[in-house]
């Protein structure tokens, strides 16, 4: 099971944004670790995949690493972790996201329970349906208010 992603430091903030809001099939959230030289600005969480894997307490066939450096894919399948190449396996950081989502949930099953459960609260609509939105505010009183209000 894909429990850890380890991404270069010179990942793209958006991917590695998308990729932190991202859960495990046990419903725990999937963990993201920045691996590199921490001579790159000093943005590297590990030197290396061993040291991540050690201090993780991950096997390497609980992670999956992305990478855009040969190098680094190299050192990560000699450790034997599966690796996404950028620019080889996907044209950019942006692909990224996308890929694991499905890696981690490849039937959508957690995808369709996160829609029926933003549909039952209100936050988005039935297709062809104007959507209500709700919006909460603390009154003068400190009490919690509730308003609703139709899309335009």
């Amino acid at each position: 099971m894909l429990k850890v992603v380890f991404v270069d430091p010179a990942a793209s903030r958006g991917a590695v944004a998308a990729l932190c809001e991202l859960d495990r099939a046990d419903g725990e959230p999937l963990q993201v670790a920045l691996v590199g030289s921490t001579d790159e600005a000093g943005t590297g969480r590990f030197a290396g995949y061993g040291p991540a894997l050690d201090e993780l307490h991950v096997r390497a066939d609980d992670g999956l690493t992305i990478t855009a450096d040969a190098a680094r894919a190299a050192e990560a399948r000699d450790l034997g972790l599966p690796v996404v190449q950028v620019g080889v396996d996907v044209p950019d950081w942006s692909a990224v996201p996308p890929l694991v989502a499905h890696l981690l949930d490849p039937e959508g099953v957690e995808q369709a329970t996160f829609e029926r459960s933003l549909r039952a609260h209100g936050q988005i609509a039935e297709p062809g349906v104007d959507a209500v939105a709700t919006t909460h505010h603390v009154d003068s009183e400190g009490r919690i208010r509730r308003d609703r209000f139709a899309s335009a």
